[in-house]
């Protein structure tokens, strides 16, 4: 047999260099192999060489990445030979990985496998600061010999090197799943802050946490604002089927007590007690419970909004050994934004009850602490009153009951009518109405819009009184004037009224109380008749004189 020259020791030491060099270089896990290898043959003149590396996700599966020297091996893929560990495996990895015992861990379609690696004696454990990276099976040395001490140095440092860039490699993709994480957190934290529905809010969530766990299926139950009963609004395959959706069910006290208790941000199935997992399964069973492994509650102050419930994970990974941090953080966003969207829903039910005694503006200077009006605003704005004719003998012989009936279907019509031209009623004088056009709005045509408001007012009657028979029928005057006033707060420091005052809405008033006398339903001013006379029909009535003018006030009669 001839024998084979080795490179010096100096010689070696210097190549050795030179390989360890190369792999730091290298970031790819296949070229990491290659290079571990023959840097290996290279420094200690092996004839062969195999390299199993573990998954970044899982550490119990080792898969095949490269070999050299051995043809067979030449065009195999990773999934053709697994080494498969158990947990408890991992921390005496070096008790099993004798030829004899790592044979029955391996998992291989093809029986050749197993003598091949019969052919490699010596094996290296690839670990850095305790943390196993995979395994470096090596044939035996060229020149048949054994390993010597040098050999054996060379080969640490080439593993040390190997290892180091392993776990580099794992950090930059952890890297760049964080970054993954963090522009999905981000994305998922806009999308809900943007929503004030509690409902979408819900669904826009359960979407959000669907996505950052990757999960297979799962079902988001909200409550429905009483304390107990909840409803089913989305529900995803495997977990749950379609028909769980819109399924009402009362949540049993003790499982939210648990959760209001507990406080945690979300479950493992098997962290909750047998008890209070059965109750949940008894009273959602379209839910399929065997799938379900996470649950998250969603309480803001003191109350359960919400919770989600999820399957597997589709990434392979337990959520037990998961970095759940990124939930944590959606979920404080989320918890955020459904207090905003309780404060909002709370603030427009304020708003919405205000309105019916304020006008919008004033409501809305209420809410964001301005004060659009100060002390008070002078300004020509268009005034109407109107009032129904024999009020006090048409309330003769009724209940006051019926009357209030009565009275609160009537301002119903009369109001849309009054709100769907931009008016802001005033104020309800019993029976009568006062409302107003350009207090606020700077930009309206308002002697228009209210004119029209006073046709659709005698419409609105029309309809109203059309199921009445005749003795059960209103009829009302309305009069219109465009005036100077002066509109503030008016009254004391522990309560005020917001409301106009001056000559033009005496006038307006007193051009209701002539309707009677002529006969008429609606009656205008000479200074609310001239910007519009071309664009409704007028009647020229009278001229009249009123209290505190000198010159007779010329009336018209609006037709329409």
């Amino acid at each position: 047999m001839n024998e084979v020259n080795l490179p010096s020791r100096d010689l070696r030491i210097d190549s050795l260099s030179e390989l360890t060099e190369g792999i730091q270089s290298e970031l790819e896990i296949i070229g990491l192999s290659s290079k571990a290898i023959d840097a290996c043959m290279s420094g200690v003149g092996v004839s062969s060489g195999v390299i199993f590396l573990r998954e970044y996700s899982t550490d119990i599966r080792l898969l095949f990445q490269f070999s050299r020297g051995i043809r067979k091996l030449r065009n195999v893929s990773p999934e053709d030979f697994i080494i498969h560990l158990e947990k408890k495996e991992i921390s005496n990895i070096g008790e099993i990985l004798s030829t004899e015992k790592i044979l029955p861990h391996v998992k291989s379609d093809q029986s050749d496998f197993f003598e091949l690696l019969n052919q490699l004696p010596y094996y290296c454990l690839l670990s850095y600061n305790s943390i196993f990276y995979g395994i470096l099976f090596l044939g035996q040395k060229i020149s048949g010999d054994e390993l010597s001490l040098d050999d054996k140095k060379i080969i640490h440092t080439i593993i040390r090197t190997t290892s180091l860039s392993i776990k580099i490699h794992f950090q930059m993709i952890e890297l760049k799943e964080k970054i993954i994480e963090v522009n999905s957190l981000k994305d998922a934290a806009l999308d809900i802050s943007s929503t004030l529905d509690l409902p979408q809010l819900s669904m826009k969530s359960y979407i959000s946490l669907r996505g950052l766990l990757h999960s297979v299926g799962g079902a988001v139950c909200m409550s429905s604002g009483q304390d107990s009963l909840f409803e089913v609004i989305r529900a995803d395959s495997p977990v749950a089927s379609r028909k769980s959706i819109h399924e009402k069910f009362d949540l049993p006290k003790e499982i939210i007590e648990y959760f209001r208790k507990e406080e945690k941000k979300y479950y493992l199935t098997n962290e909750i007690p047998v008890e209070l997992f059965s109750k949940f399964k008894q009273v959602l069973p379209s839910l399929k419970w065997e799938e379900v492994n996470l649950i998250i509650p969603l309480i803001v102050d003191k109350f359960l909004i919400s919770f989600f419930v999820f399957g597997s994970s589709s990434d392979g990974k337990n959520y037990s050994s998961k970095n759940l941090d990124v939930i944590t953080a959606f979920l404080l966003q989320a918890k955020t934004s459904f207090q905003n969207a309780i404060s909002y829903q709370r603030e427009e039910k304020l708003r919405l009850r205000f309105q019916k005694y304020v006008p919008k503006q004033i409501v809305e200077d209420a809410f964001s602490g301005t004060d659009s009006v100060g002390d008070g605003i002078e300004k020509k704005i268009v005034i109407l009153f109107s009032d129904i004719r024999g009020f006090t003998s048409f309330c003769e012989n009724k209940k006051p009951g019926e009357v209030v009936v009565l009275l609160n279907e009537y301002f119903e019509f009369m109001l849309d009518a009054i709100d769907s031209t931009n008016g802001i009623l005033d104020k309800l004088i019993g029976d009568a109405i006062m409302a107003t056009w350009g207090i606020f709005d700077e930009k309206g045509d308002h002697i228009f819009n209210a004119a029209s408001s006073a046709i659709k007012m005698m419409e609105a009657l029309h309809n109203f009184n059309l199921p009445r028979p005749p003795e059960k029928q209103i009829h009302i005057g309305i009069g219109l004037h465009f005036g100077e006033v002066k509109a503030g707060n008016i009254g004391g420091t522990k309560r005020s009224d917001f409301t106009i005052i001056g000559d033009s809405v005496n006038l307006a008033s007193r051009l209701e109380g002539v309707t009677k006398q002529y006969g008429v339903s609606i009656v205008v001013s000479e200074d609310f008749y001239y910007p519009i006379k071309d664009k409704f029909t007028f009647r020229e009535l009278d001229r009249i004189q009123v209290k505190g003018k000198q010159e007779p006030v010329k009336i018209y009669e609006l037709l329409g």
